[in-house]
This record gives C-alpha cells, structure tokens and sequence, in this order.
C-alpha cells in the first residue's frame, strides 16, 4: 500500500477526532454506568480519570443523578478539544504540521486562568458554566496544537518506516 504524505494526513486527523470523541465518551459514561447499576466500570473508569482531575463532586456536572468523571472545567477543555478538532479543517489545513504561535495558545488560557485567580483571591465566585466556557475556549485552542503535533508525529514516522521497510512509499 502506497501512502503518501496527503494520507498519512488525513489519517492522523481521523486518528486525533476518533481519540478525543472516545475520551470525551469515558467522561460521561461513569454516570451512565452508575445509573445502571454497574459500579465497578465506573469505578475503574473514574479511577483512571483521577490522576487528571480532582473530582470535586459539588464542581462537576451531573447526567443521570451522578457526576461526570472530571470537573466541569475539565469537561469544558475536553469538549473544546472535541469541538476544536471538528472545526479544524475548517479554519486550517489538516495537512498541516506546523503549529500556530505560542501567543494564541496562551491568549487562549488565559480566561480559565484568570477564571481560577478570581477565585483564589476571593473577588468572583466562578460557577460550573464560567468554568466549563473558559475550558470550552482553552480546549478549542488546543485543538489547533494537537491536530499538527499528531499529523507532524505520523509523517515522521512514515519517513523512519518508509526508508526502512519499504512499506509507506512503494519500495521493493
């Protein structure tokens, strides 16, 4: 099978949307599985999410009577990730595998920081939506730098195993 770099493209695109829809599914289905009564895969999948997230139950939304895996901020980020990659191809080439300026991705953080500063210093009472939009745009942002880093990763990795095993570019 021949593979060129459009492809391997397109496929590390599929590779990134496919990852963040199912990791965005393992955030929700702790709840699901609650609900049903199978409370050892929640569990186990809530565990996972713990090294990630404190799991402060009062700061996390709630689907069928049971928290999400993670807090709603990090609800926010992991479906603007989700979001971000949809639209990506929209507003950039998916081809692409250079990243855009740093400024953007810290322009883009900066709400959920200063969301969490506020806080901290007692001047707003951030709630679960202010908290869920400011991840919701840091995720987006984040998007834009995974979706490169990926299609960058895969070319590579094409062109270490096309030299050697002739299998990505037709060599015999």
């Amino acid at each position: 099978m021949r593979l060129n770099t459009d492809n391997i493209s397109k496929i590390a695109y599929v590779i990134v949307l496919l990852s963040v829809l199912i990791w965005f599914t393992a955030i929700i289905l702790p709840a699901f599985w609650q609900s049903q009564g199978n409370l050892i895969a929640a569990f186990v999948l809530r565990k996972i999410f713990a090294s990630l997230c404190h799991q402060k139950a009062e700061r996390a939304f709630f689907l069928w009577g049971y928290p999400l895996a993670v807090c709603a901020r990090c609800t926010g980020i992991y479906l603007g990730i989700v979001l971000g990659s949809v639209i990506y191809p929209l507003i950039r080439n998916y081809r692409r595998s250079d990243v855009p300026a740093t400024k953007y991705l810290i322009i883009a953080l900066s709400p959920t920081t200063i969301d969490f500063l506020l806080k901290i210093f007692h001047i707003w009472e951030n709630t679960h939506l202010s908290r869920a939009i400011t991840g919701i745009i840091a995720g987006i942002a984040i998007a834009f730098y995974v979706v490169p880093a990926i299609v960058s990763l895969l070319l590579d990795l094409s062109k270490v195993f096309g030299k050697n095993k002739g299998v990505f570019y037709g060599s015999k």
